[in-house]
């Protein structure tokens, strides 16, 4: 595991650790700071899908699968930070064009485990995109969205709240998260932004990876 991260060398896949220098293939010739290898690369499935959630144009870059799921519990669970970086990386030129002029905010995540970790999880994602971030929402209850039923993911709405003291503005927002399951997560974030008087031709969502239809956590 990365926990030293920042005194690894850099000729190293980030997630296999494999010498970056071995099996050059054409594609690595035209890569610049690659992070990643050919074959952790590929493991990454895209589905580059947009759908229109509560009329919000919203980018899904990768299925969640067992690869996805995964990466996402070392970074996460295992507080494998160095992996910040491999979940927008072979999006990122495409992404800081087309989001350029807009602030990143994401949904809160559990406080304690953030202190367990040092770091929040998805701001950390986002911090390539060198975009302004601003961490506008808590969840005035502790809960984990895997412990609803998907039937009873609506009620997350009564969950996240703005921070107090917070201003939102009519500036371009975008929201990013991690996994779309059913959507209530960011149909939530969606309304309050509207409930704050921003323009819904202001507000577009990216989500890193999407589980198929109904599938639980």
């Amino acid at each position: 595991m990365y926990k030293n991260y920042q005194e690894q060398k850099q000729n190293t896949c980030l997630i296999c650790f494999k010498n970056l220098n071995d099996a050059v293939s054409l594609f690595s010739l035209f890569s610049f700071n690659k992070i990643l290898c050919d074959n952790c690369q590929k493991q990454f499935k895209k589905i580059d899908k947009i759908e229109l959630i509560n009329e919000i144009e919203t980018v899904f870059l990768y299925e969640y699968d067992e690869f996805m799921k995964s990466l996402i519990f070392q970074y996460k669970g295992c507080y494998d930070i160095a992996l910040k970086d491999v979940f927008l990386f072979n999006h990122l030129n495409k992404l800081k064009r087309k989001y350029k002029g807009y602030t990143v905010i994401f949904p809160p995540s559990n406080k304690d485990e953030n202190d367990k970790r040092g770091f929040i999880h998805i701001k950390e994602m986002v911090r390539c995109l060198n975009l302004p971030i601003e961490d506008l929402f808590f969840k005035n209850t502790p809960y984990k969205q895997s412990s609803f039923k998907f039937k009873d993911r609506y009620k997350v709405e009564k969950v996240i709240t703005l921070k107090e003291k917070t201003t939102i503005t009519n500036k371009k927002y975008l929201i990013v998260d991690d996994i779309y399951t059913s959507g209530s997560t960011l149909k939530t974030i969606i309304k309050i932004l509207l409930n704050h008087g921003v323009k819904k031709e202001n507000i577009k969502a990216l989500i890193i990876c999407k589980t198929k239809n109904n599938v639980e956590l």
